[in-house]
């Protein structure tokens, strides 16, 4: 039930389960969601995250990018997490938070289909670094716009990778 609450599986009467195959509209809500929520989220950090925080996440995906440069993606992977996570959990706001936890399956299944694939990681590090250099700074229009920008690309890339078929649904 909760697989398929968060559009990840599909029942269908009399012939069984099947696993969902994300469509160019599901990416576009699912970025235009996120960029609302992670812009606001993002002004609220800038203001009151704290800066050795930022500085914790920044070290993170600088080592983050480093590893993938070797061939080791994971540490992206969780960085891109964590960044994500603790900006909209700066925020305090249970709903804020719980309407971002609402996507999170989805975003970690355009993972496993290679939507955030190797040739994407540098151009995510780029805007990541971006956000967290702002929000340091305590520029909130700044990291804001970053953050705009960041999952705009995201979308961009994302829709890219399915028309290349680089992903597969």
């Amino acid at each position: 039930m909760r697989l398929e609450h968060d559009r990840l599986v599909e029942t269908r009467p009399r012939s069984g389960t099947f696993v969902t195959r994300p469509s160019r509209q599901d990416v576009h809500e699912v970025c235009q969601l996120r960029k609302g929520l992670e812009w606001l989220a993002t002004g609220v950090a800038a203001s009151n995250m704290p800066l050795k925080q930022i500085a914790d996440l920044r070290e993170e995906a600088v080592a983050a990018i480093a590893a993938a440069e070797r061939g080791d993606y994971e540490p992206f992977f969780a960085s891109d997490t964590r960044i994500h996570g603790e900006i909209i959990a700066s925020t305090g706001n249970s709903r804020l938070i719980s309407a971002r936890d609402s996507v999170e399956p989805f975003v970690y299944w355009l993972r496993v289909l290679g939507a955030t694939g190797p040739h994407r990681l540098a151009g995510s590090t780029k805007r990541h670094l971006e956000i967290l250099d702002a929000m340091a700074a305590r520029d909130v229009a700044a990291a804001q716009e970053a953050a705009a920008v960041h999952l705009a690309e995201v979308e961009e890339w994302t829709l890219a990778d399915m028309d290349s078929h680089s992903i597969v649904t």
